[in-house]
């Protein structure tokens, strides 16, 4: 299934970890895969479910990334089908069929805005003291949080985890500071302070990095888009019982 936030922002949570989508980002859910889904306040998505002829692309866990102008289109058009629509329409078919072939092109990206979580107490207490203190949080700090050595915590975020505290600690602030000037609430230099930089350029080439886009073409780009997330029609906010469906599908 094809999870689009169009406006506001969610939390996939999984198995191993949790995905933290701001708007303007979709992610692909395989179907043999368990999750929830969770928002804090009023979110814009749409869901569209999928069979498995209808995608070939096929990854053994979800995946997340921006939403390109072609998605957000198609994703508005797939509206006009709901569960009940007629396995017969060629259109809607080949539209789904088209839809599905597409994803091998747009989720042709490394993992990104996932965090693990730990399968031990102690793990749990270091990805928790770092989320919670972002800001300031550093491997001395977190592994004293988490009642372990320096060397011990790396090793165990490598091997448990399968992620080194260096991708972990870029993980999760590259993507609250998605978040922030996603909303439009912080400038870049404050974002850039707020999770964790001291230097505006470190911040600017690591986010540049991560996102393929410096802040500053971000936040004007979520700025645009919020101007025009007025005009989508709110009757047409996707819930998971009304999604829009390809052909005989289930999830």
């Amino acid at each position: 299934m094809l999870v689009a936030v169009h406006d506001g922002g969610v939390q996939l949570l999984g198995v191993s970890g949790r995905w933290t989508l701001p708007s303007g980002h979709m992610v692909f859910i395989p179907a043999e895969r368990s999750y929830r889904l969770a928002a804090n306040g009023p979110v814009h998505l749409t869901l569209v479910k999928f069979t498995g002829a209808e995608t070939v692309w096929h990854h053994t866990g979800c995946w997340a990334t921006a939403m390109s102008t072609l998605a957000v289109e198609m994703c508005q058009f797939a509206h006009r089908w709901g569960p009940d629509r007629d396995p017969t329409d060629r259109l809607a078919n080949r539209f789904f069929d088209t839809m599905g072939q597409l994803f091998a092109v747009w989720f042709d990206n490394k993992r990104k805005m996932w965090t693990p979580f730990g399968n031990a107490p102690d793990l749990e207490r270091a990805i928790a003291f770092a989320r919670d203190h972002i800001e300031t949080a550093s491997i001395a700090d977190t592994a004293v949080a988490a009642g372990m050595s320096e060397r011990t915590l790396r090793r165990r975020f490598q091997d448990e985890l399968g992620i080194s505290w260096r991708e972990f600690i870029n993980e999760i602030r590259m993507t609250e500071a998605m978040r922030l000037l996603g909303r439009g609430e912080s400038s870049v230099t404050e974002t850039a302070y707020a999770v964790g930089f001291n230097s505006l350029g470190a911040f600017t080439v690591a986010f540049s990095n991560y996102t393929g886009s410096t802040p500053s073409a971000y936040a004007r780009s979520n700025a645009r888009a919020r101007e025009v997330r007025p005009l989508l029609a709110p009757s047409k906010t996707a819930s998971p019982g009304a999604a829009p469906m390809g052909r005989n599908n289930q999830f």
